[in-house]
């Protein structure tokens, strides 16, 4: 029985951060987010009544600078100009804070490789299905939910899907066995199909990242410029007709002068200074982009936390959010710095967190950002256990 439990806390948890995945097509009706954020928040007050010790295990600056942010938020409240939104808003925030509460108080270092062979399971059912319109439809790609607009074609939760693709992979980066390669292969093969930018280039830079810190080798870093040189070669001279694929004719537009996607964000950032200025210490409330930068009171973001968060609650939730972060850096430099065993043993964590940071200085919203919010969590729980490792290490090394 507390086997089957161990798993249901974990899956619940795992669907209430990928739960953006879910709301496409059929699935819209269907509200995973809050479900299982409902079932979570639910868990964990069970755990810390039953468990009460599990509190003194969650990481104290780190969970105070998140608890002070939403406390603002919800002041906030009062003074925002969105008359509607606000409520969505803030609830979605609430489930993020508790996608970061959750896995120090209910979860334990033991359950990180059960919680590994989940998105194991995730990813394989992510890549089959996504191989699957892939072989039937060719470069239109999930057809399901390719949405035309306008003699355009876009594919909603492309990024959300891309980069559960990229955290799957850097979760799998310690595992080696034949069918993890091939699996992860077909993984990075979909990425470069579903034509995620950012993820794409922020998961080249972790690898590279993680190949000098603990892989380099001169030799080796020749052979892999040698291999790369060797491909382009053979795309430019075979003139192989690469014009149907997503990803390749996104990062073209960069140069055009053209894109949308970057125009809108340039204008966004334009906006966001404007708000900032007029409401430096407070922001203009939680909810409130929208209407400010659009003048419309629905779903909007700079596509940068920082400019998000100085926008809707200030300079002073700004600070509260830095501080946050910081405490979050300290945190895991403190513990797994000097033990480079425990590193990379974790580290396709650390990568995670890392990702979904910089995700998230160009892309998504902080507020609702569970994914961010709940690989810091693991995180910090994984840096507690590290240091629990280490103490029992030097207790075994005492006694001999």
């Amino acid at each position: 029985m507390n086997e089957v439990y161990r798993h249901i806390k974990i899956l619940f948890y795992l669907i209430l951060l990928f739960s953006g995945m879910l709301k496409w097509g059929p699935l819209q009706a269907f509200d995973s987010t809050i479900i299982f954020g409902v079932l979570c928040i639910l868990i964990m007050g069970m755990e810390l009544i039953m468990q009460p010790n599990q509190l003194s295990k969650i990481w104290r600056w780190p969970s105070l600078f998140v608890f002070l942010i939403l406390v603002l938020s919800v002041l906030s409240l009062s003074y925002t100009s969105s008359y509607a939104y606000c409520y969505k808003k803030i609830l979605q925030f609430v489930l993020t804070v508790a996608a970061f509460y959750y896995p120090q108080s209910v979860l334990k270092s033991e359950d990180h490789p059960l919680l590994v062979n989940y998105i194991r399971v995730f990813l394989l059912i992510a890549v089959a299905t996504l191989l699957f319109f892939y072989i039937s439809f060719g470069y239109t790609f999930l057809p399901l939910i390719i949405l035309a607009t306008d003699g355009t074609t876009s594919i909603p939760n492309y990024l959300v899907l891309s980069a559960f693709l990229v955290i799957a992979l850097l979760y799998l980066i310690n595992k080696n066995s034949i069918f993890d390669i091939i699996l992860k292969l077909l993984a990075v093969f979909l990425l470069f199909q579903l034509g995620g930018r950012g993820p794409i280039i922020i998961l080249v830079a972790i690898l590279f990242l993680d190949y000098m810190l603990l892989n380099f080798r001169m030799k080796r870093l020749l052979v892999f410029i040698a291999g790369l040189i060797l491909v382009l070669s053979i795309v430019f001279y075979l003139d192989l007709d690469l014009s149907n694929n997503r990803s390749l004719n996104r990062f073209q537009r960069l140069n055009s002068g053209n894109d949308k996607s970057l125009n809108e964000r340039i204008r966004l950032i334009n906006a966001s200074f404007n708000i900032i200025e007029d409401n430096t210490w407070l922001g203009t409330g939680i909810g409130s982009y929208g209407q400010e930068a659009k003048g419309i009171d629905f779903k909007a973001y700079p596509h940068n936390l920082f400019l998000e968060v100085a926008s809707e609650i200030g300079f002073t939730g700004l600070l509260l959010t830095i501080l946050f972060l910081i405490s979050v850096i300290w945190a895991t430099l403190k513990y797994f710095y000097t033990r480079k065993h425990l590193f990379v043993k974790y580290k396709g964590a650390v990568y995670v967190a890392f990702f979904l940071f910089l995700e998230n200085l160009k892309s998504n919203s902080f507020f609702e950002n569970k994914l961010l919010f709940g690989s810091i969590g693991i995180l910090l729980l994984l840096s507690q256990a590290s240091n629990t490792e280490e103490k029992l290490l030097n207790v075994d090394h005492e006694k001999k």
